[in-house]
Formats: structure tokens, sequence, C-alpha cells
């Protein structure tokens, strides 16, 4: 075996180094997780006029869904969480309704499922801020974002505009 040349020590020596710079980097580099859990409510009718009224009924505080953020984190190494849930409904004898009102609450909740991810983008925007800005101010940038889903729904009727609709 032949002895390692000048060449060959220098490439391994800045091997190394790049292994070492890449490694503490991970290491010491904080992170955000984004969750999200869906839950389900039962509603059921045959009728768009009987679909809505179990939604106003059931749904969240008044609402056919919602999506709800929490985040959490780390002041120490800026680890920031952001948990997202859903709540939609759930139709439970959609089989027995005529095929129209099927095909019209298909397109509804399509366009509702889409509404509530938005919500959760303000929140997964919340979440990378505070990541951004190291964990400083957390609280305006919450009250930031939850503004901004406020506006959302000012903006879109909480969603009439984008087809949440039932005729």
């Amino acid at each position: 075996m032949n002895p390692p040349t000048k060449f060959t020590i220098k490439i391994t020596m800045l091997l190394a180094a790049l292994i070492a710079f890449f490694m503490q980097a991970s290491i010491s580099e904080a992170s955000i997780s984004i969750k999200s859990k869906t839950y389900y409510y039962q509603i059921n009718g045959s009728t768009t006029g009987e679909l809505k009224a179990q939604m106003r009924k059931k749904g969240p505080n008044g609402h056919w869904a919602y999506a709800v953020w929490f985040i959490d984190w780390d002041n120490e190494g800026c680890d920031v969480s952001v948990k997202i849930n859903y709540i939609y409904p759930n139709w439970t004898n959609i089989n027995k309704a005529p095929n129209s009102v099927q095909l019209i609450w298909r397109k509804m909740i399509r366009a509702l499922k889409k509404h509530e991810k938005n919500h959760a983008r303000n929140g997964i925007m919340a979440g990378r801020a505070i990541h951004k800005n190291k964990c400083k101010n957390p609280g305006s940038t919450i009250h930031k974002w939850s503004a901004k889903d406020q506006e959302y729904d000012r903006n879109t009727g909480h969603g009439k505009t984008e087809g949440v609709v039932l005729p």
C-alpha cells in the first residue's frame, strides 16, 4: 500500500471539514413542525335546507366548519410547533338523497375544505414568521395572522364568495 500524497491528505481534510460543518449546521438549526388533525360531526338530511339546519345546530360555534391553529415555541432553541385542527360535517345518509343534492353538497364541501385550508395556511405562516424572527415577539406575530384570518372571513363572507353555499 502506497503512503498518501499531499493532495490526498488535503482532500481528506477538506471533506472532514465539510462533514463537520454540515453536521453542526443540522444540529444547531431550530425546527418547525406542522401537525394537523381532522374531526367530523355527524349530520343527516335529504335536502339542502335540512343540511344547513343541521350544520347550524351541530357545527362548531354555529359555523359549518372550522380550522383552528395553535402555536407553541421554545425560546431556548426556537423550535416552533404548529397544530391545526379541522372540524367538518359528515353527511351520514348522503346515499339516500337525490343525486342533484349530492352533487351540490360535493361541490360545496370541496370549497369548504379549501377555505379552511386557507385559514390553516395563516397559522403555518405565523409559525414560520415566529421561527424566522428567532422567537422574538411571538404574541404580536400570532395577533397579526389571527387578524388575517378574520379579514379573510370578512372578505369571503366566510367562504360564500368561494362557493361555500347551499341553495
